[in-house]
């Protein structure tokens, strides 16, 4: 019998399924926040604002966007994985916490040893071992805390942010792995259905989502890109300095936006 075939109901004692419903739903919220943050991190890193926002202070804003992304998902993280109350007290709503729960009230013990077993399989001991004692480590020295050292070498946050957000892609798919499992595979969707796969499927093949829609109107009004079109002669200088892999990128945000290639 594999585990993530049972439906809750089935598992869980009636007397503290109120209890799994209410931590579910807290862990869940989470992970929505989480992956959101991520997926839109994602867009905005894949984003060639060096072409199309030219002036430094064009390129601010999503420098603080992608800051404030970082450190909601970095907190997003340390809730469902360490959530330590002010007094010092552990939270019980952690991810650990709700395992916890659901092993000491399933109705027979054999559902116990199932998910401890798929758990096992997953390496959830393992992987929220390492989980709690970095983030900790990022929360404190990324967004808890003013890090002096680091304001008197700004040059080194950008190497810093990459460096976190490849831990929190990682750490962000481990959560949601454990996540439906301790959901018994019936997890509700973690992301607006805008930015889930499936989504697009239903209806035109070139829907853009919320922040697809935004970047792709920053490209449509560059400068840049109706260039071409606007001053052939500025043009001409402007692609001679264009590297390979500049001009690729613009062809593609062209022929995305209706345009031809330059």
């Amino acid at each position: 019998m594999s585990f993530p075939e049972l439906a809750p109901v089935e598992v869980i004692e009636d007397s503290w399924l109120p209890d799994y419903q209410l931590a579910r739903n807290a862990l869940w919220r989470q992970l929505v926040r989480l992956n959101s943050g991520m997926c839109i991190l994602e867009r905005i890193e894949g984003f060639p604002r060096s072409l199309f926002l030219s002036a430094p202070e064009e390129r601010c804003l999503w420098c603080l966007v992608e800051s404030a992304l970082v450190e909601m998902c970095v907190m997003a993280v340390w809730r469902i994985c360490v959530g330590e109350r002010g007094d010092g007290q552990s939270a019980s709503s952690t991810i650990q916490g709700f395992r916890d729960g659901i092993v000491e009230h399933v109705r027979a013990e054999m559902y116990a040893d199932l998910l401890q077993g798929h758990l096992r399989e997953l390496k959830f001991d393992q992987m929220i071992a390492v989980l709690v004692s970095r983030i900790q480590e990022i929360r404190t020295n990324y967004a808890a805390y003013l890090d002096l050292e680091q304001e008197l070498r700004p040059g080194e946050d950008m190497e810093r942010r990459a460096l976190v957000l490849s831990e929190l892609k990682s750490y962000t798919s481990s959560l949601n792995s454990f996540f439906h499992a301790l959901c018994f595979g019936r997890s509700n969707a973690s992301l607006p259905a805008d930015h889930l796969p499936w989504f697009r499927s239903l209806g035109r093949m070139d829907h853009e989502n919320c922040i697809e829609r935004m970047l792709n109107g920053i490209a449509r009004n560059s400068a840049i890109l109706n260039l071409p079109e606007r001053d052939a002669q500025m043009w001409a200088g402007c692609r001679e300095n264009l590297s390979e892999a500049e001009l690729s990128t613009l062809n593609r945000y062209r022929v995305r936006l209706g345009l031809p290639r330059a």
